[in-house]
């Protein structure tokens, strides 16, 4: 990839980040609306319990794409941005296109996913 076209993918990791932030703000407002909430019915309590779960996996998924974007913001600014963590190889710029903070090229992904599984 070229300086233009990292610049680019830079611009659009930091637009998510911001998003993401914004997001995770609305999820911490929500949580604190729930735990502040102690009035109700076994079935009031157990719909908040859902909806704290459910806010959780998110805030949890959200964070891990938080950590993710800053890893790919870090690596473009030390000049590694684009490598892949497993095998070293240039990641594709289709792939980086689609997921600018992608890790591992194509091939490294399924082999990685299958190991963990």
């Amino acid at each position: 990839m070229n300086k233009k076209e990292i610049e680019k993918l830079r611009k659009e990791l930091q637009q998510q980040r911001s998003e993401l932030i914004e997001e995770l703000e609305k999820v911490k407002k929500r949580e604190e609306s729930y735990m502040n909430n102690e009035v109700g019915d076994d079935i009031d309590k157990a719909s908040e319990n859902i909806q704290r779960e459910i806010l959780f996996y998110f805030s949890d998924h959200d964070r891990h794409r938080m950590d993710a974007i800053d890893d790919a913001l870090q690596k473009i600014d030390e000049g590694r941005f684009g490598i892949c963590e497993s095998c070293g190889k240039k990641i594709g710029s289709d792939r980086l296109n689609a997921i600018p903070y992608a890790r591992l090229c194509i091939k490294c992904r399924p082999t990685i996913e299958n190991s963990e599984a």
